[in-house]
């Protein structure tokens, strides 16, 4: 994943110092995920939306990454106008993945359901609050968008960054749990930053696994796997194809077949195995024909019987 949109969100430009690659040796395809609610069945919808992406040529001074700040693991207990819930990402994990020299966060997108009043994110260093990665009291899930900071944001190695998130859970009878549908609730904070840790593009940090799959999934593309290969025991999450399967070289074609991928979400790319050439038989030598005179008479006439018999 590289970008985000929610309801109410209007478009979004990279800063003139950084951006995503795409084609060349970075992405070569782009995958456009919907997540549609019709909780009452309608039939005879109709949907029009699309995205349009934005290429230049000129290539930009740093590649921008995007970090997942929040927590997936959570409870929201009924009839309580203002239950809160955080989720950190510890001083380990940005000591373990940020560089020494720091990244600098440049937008933020706040993510909730119908249920989120208010979303904010705290940047902390030895104990100081330094920062913060967005700010939203009065979350409209009707109006959702990237917002960039002014100025960018430096994060640093070992900063803990948490993100706050509080709902209205007057309206439910029931308990509510993070997920997809409409009806369950998210506490998410995408953060775009630059310059790109690893291959990237996107870096859960903190108690946010369980909704989306590890780093080491990619997903395939509707043509794939290539003809020559061959896919067996692996395992799915959402669309993405998490490794831990085997790929082999279909018959007709040899080699170590050998699949690679660009990072979280990128498509497999295969390689390895080639057409087996075809073996031909020995040669023979091409006999010289006989002057033999019986052997010229009589020829004819085995010809003349077959075609008699024929006719």
């Amino acid at each position: 994943m590289f970008y985000a949109w929610g309801k109410g969100g209007g478009p979004f430009a990279f800063p003139a110092i950084t951006g995503v690659e795409i084609g060349s040796t970075g992405r070569m395809y782009v995958a456009l995920q919907v997540h549609y609610n019709n909780p009452n069945n309608v039939t005879g919808l109709v949907d029009r939306s699309g995205v349009n992406v934005y290429r230049t040529n000129q290539i930009r001074a740093t590649q921008a990454g995007l970090f997942l700040f929040g927590t997936t693991n959570f409870t929201l207990l009924p009839q309580i106008p203002e239950y809160s819930i955080s989720g950190s990402c510890p001083s380990a994990q940005t000591g373990a993945v940020i560089p020494a020299a720091g990244v600098t966060a440049i937008s933020s997108f706040l993510h909730s359901h119908q249920r989120g009043r208010r979303m904010w994110t705290e940047v902390w260093r030895n104990g100081v609050k330094v920062a913060s990665l967005g700010n939203n009291q009065n979350y409209d899930f009707n109006l959702q968008k990237v917002v960039g900071f002014v100025p960018f944001v430096g994060l640093q190695k070992n900063d803990t960054i948490t993100t706050y998130c509080t709902y209205d859970m007057t309206k439910d009878t029931q308990n509510v749990t993070n997920g997809e549908l409409t009806t369950n609730e998210m506490c998410l904070n995408f953060v775009y930053y630059y310059p790109l840790i690893g291959t990237g593009p996107i870096i859960p940090c903190g108690p946010v696994g369980s909704s989306f799959p590890a780093s080491d999934a990619c997903s395939l593309l509707p043509t794939d796997p290539p003809p020559a290969y061959n896919l067996t025991d692996w395992t799915t999450a959402n669309l993405l194809f998490k490794r831990g399967g085997n790929v082999t070289c279909k018959p007709g074609f040899s080699g170590t077949a050998v699949l690679g991928c660009a990072g979280y979400g990128a498509p497999y790319r295969f390689s390895g195995c080639t057409r087996t050439p075809k073996t031909q038989g020995p040669t023979v030598a091409p006999t010289k024909p006989s002057l033999n005179p019986a052997v010229c008479t009589t020829l004819p006439i085995a010809l003349l019987f077959s075609l008699a018999v024929l006719w």
